[in-house]
């Protein structure tokens, strides 16, 4: 069966595609206002393009994907059904000497094994060398994450995922449901 594609126009420039879960609306918009209300605006990291505070709240399932063909990841996903996750601490990453990532921890098996699942059946440039489910909340100045790390806001919350958002460097999108089949996959651009 030929999937139906629903196209997505991003902003930013990408070297690769990726795979994410996009949180629900509402979750969403209780990340960003948390966000806003315990990260000042001067604490947040401005210096680069696609830094600053997150706007589409999400979990990346693999980054650095080398195919930009929409069919090729709708074939490795056609048999995977809903995946859960379960919501940490608000913690962060001092990974840079630019900028500390606010964001919250994630626990998930399932989003474990897509990550593998992805990666060991498509072309892929990932450098990461553990799977680490977050969500990104700000990115912040290097050293000043701790002060925000710690909050248990949103701990315990339980949420399903029943579609993958394959996003291209060329920034087109293809949203394919997770659903055990290629029942729809919707291409719509914005």
């Amino acid at each position: 069966m030929e999937a139906e594609l629903f196209h997505w126009k991003i902003e930013g420039d990408y070297s690769y595609s990726s795979t994410q879960v996009n949180v629900e609306d509402s979750l969403a918009q209780e990340i960003m206002d948390w966000g806003q209300e315990n990260i000042p605006d001067g604490a947040v990291y401005t210096d680069d393009d696609n830094m600053g505070r997150e706007d589409t709240p999400h979990i990346t399932v693999l980054y650095g994907i080398v195919t930009q063909e929409a069919d090729e990841v709708i074939e490795v996903l056609a048999d995977e059904g809903p995946v859960k996750a379960t919501l940490g601490k608000v913690s962060l990453f001092e990974n840079s000497d630019d900028y500390d990532v606010v964001k919250i921890g994630i626990e998930s098996e399932d989003l474990s094994s897509l990550n593998k699942l992805l990666a060991d059946n498509l072309e892929n440039e990932n450098d990461f060398p553990e799977y680490k489910p977050h969500i990104t909340i700000a990115y912040v100045e290097p050293g000043s994450g701790k002060l925000y790390s710690g909050s248990s806001e949103f701990e315990g919350r339980e949420v399903t995922f029943d579609q993958v958002r394959f996003s291209t460097k060329d920034e087109e999108s293809t949203f394919i449901d997770l659903k055990g089949s290629v029942a729809a996959s919707l291409n719509w651009r914005v």
